[in-house]
């Protein structure tokens, strides 16, 4: 099954799109800068296949488990941020 059918669209504040920035490696950042749209001065769209979709997803759970929680195990506000993306970043099956 050819994987580029399926896409997930991300909306991102700035604010959410200057924090990916900070944290992705150099291969995600060609791929966000490849598929990332300006919907207005403090809106974003990314349009990322199933493939690439989790591969961000699997970046953002790696620094959730690094960075996401406090000492008492609960989400501190990355974690929030994290987990948030996580989610947004889904592909369902189709």
């Amino acid at each position: 099954m050819n994987d580029s059918r399926y896409t997930v669209t991300v909306k991102l504040t700035s604010q959410e799109l200057d924090y990916i920035r900070s944290i992705i490696p150099d291969e995600l950042m060609s791929i966000l800068n490849l598929c990332l749209c300006s919907m207005n001065h403090n809106s974003f769209m990314l349009s990322l296949s199933k493939k690439n979709s989790g591969q961000f997803r699997s970046f953002f759970t790696e620094e959730l488990a690094k960075h996401g929680f406090n000492d008492n195990y609960l989400p501190n506000s990355e974690g929030y941020m994290l987990e948030s993306l996580i989610d947004r970043f889904f592909c369902p099956r189709l």
